[in-house]
């Protein structure tokens, strides 16, 4: 068996002992590879959970803006409600005080102390019926009827 020159034996250990540290080398940094794609697959799927949170946090927040508009909606309507049904009671107020004012009691029950009476509210007769009386009074009082008139 031929055996090669110590120059050219220690060249192709060398050789050898290179290929070992390139192999180990590259089997490291596939190993370091490895584990750093492995990290980042970790980290993407963290980010996507977190994003599908997020996704859940906002739908969650535009149901609550969408129930508090549906709230104001209906407190705006029932505030216009309320304040027609105030108009209309202040009208109706109005109205039934014109109505009572027309009633006059000789005791105030209210403060239990008399109301006064005036003359204004003591019926008299109807102008109509004064001015009717004073007509006839005045045509039985003439003495004559004018020649103008004719008898039917």
């Amino acid at each position: 068996m031929h055996h090669p020159s110590p120059p050219i034996a220690g060249l192709l250990e060398r050789n050898a002992l290179f290929e070992v540290r390139a192999f180990v080398a590259g089997e490291w940094i596939a190993s370091d590879i490895g584990d750093q794609v492995h990290q980042i697959n970790g980290f993407m799927g963290q980010i996507a959970t977190s994003s599908q949170e997020q996704a859940s946090g906002i739908a969650a927040i535009n149901s609550a803006v969408a129930n508090l508009d549906q709230i104001t909606q209906q407190n705006a309507a029932m505030a216009e409600q309320s304040s027609a049904a105030t108009q209309k009671l202040s009208a109706d107020a109005t109205d039934l005080a014109d109505l009572v004012s027309g009633f006059k009691l000789e005791q105030d029950f209210r403060h239990n102390t008399p109301v006064p009476v005036y003359r204004s509210s003591i019926p008299r007769p109807s102008p109509a019926r004064e001015m009717l009386g004073t007509l006839k009074r005045r045509i039985a009082a003439s003495d004559s009827i004018p020649d103008s008139w004719e008898e039917f």
